[in-house]
């Protein structure tokens, strides 16, 4: 009998991965704006300038991926709805937006640092 991954599985792992590129595209664009590139995001740009501080990002990624996990974590109901093919659909491209915009963080440190 075949074994196969549960939704629960690719859900949970979905945030997971959500989560970890979060944390790279932070990494990356620090990085990138310590090198003298820009934020390309207006919403973060503009948080940035009001407070004079990169570490808007931050907190701005926590508080929005903390909507999205706590319930995850602590509500079964909400669980099950990201369960539906949709929902894994949509962090499944989540993911790849993440991921994209991570390797263009990394191109963007790759150029500043060889010019």
């Amino acid at each position: 009998m075949p074994h196969s991954i549960s939704k629960w599985h690719i859900s949970t792992w979905l945030i997971i991965s959500l989560i970890l590129l979060n944390i790279y595209d932070f990494t990356t664009t620090y990085i990138a704006i310590g090198q003298g590139a820009t934020e390309s995001n207006p919403i973060l740009e503009f948080l940035m300038i009001k407070t004079s501080s990169i570490w808007v990002i931050l907190w701005f990624k926590g508080a929005v991926l903390g909507l999205l996990c706590i319930p995850y974590a602590l509500m079964p109901k909400y669980r099950v709805r990201c369960q539906t093919t949709e929902i894994m659909w949509a962090l499944g491209g989540l993911n790849l937006i993440y991921l994209a915009i991570v390797v263009s963080s990394l191109f963007k440190i790759i150029t500043f640092t060889l010019s």
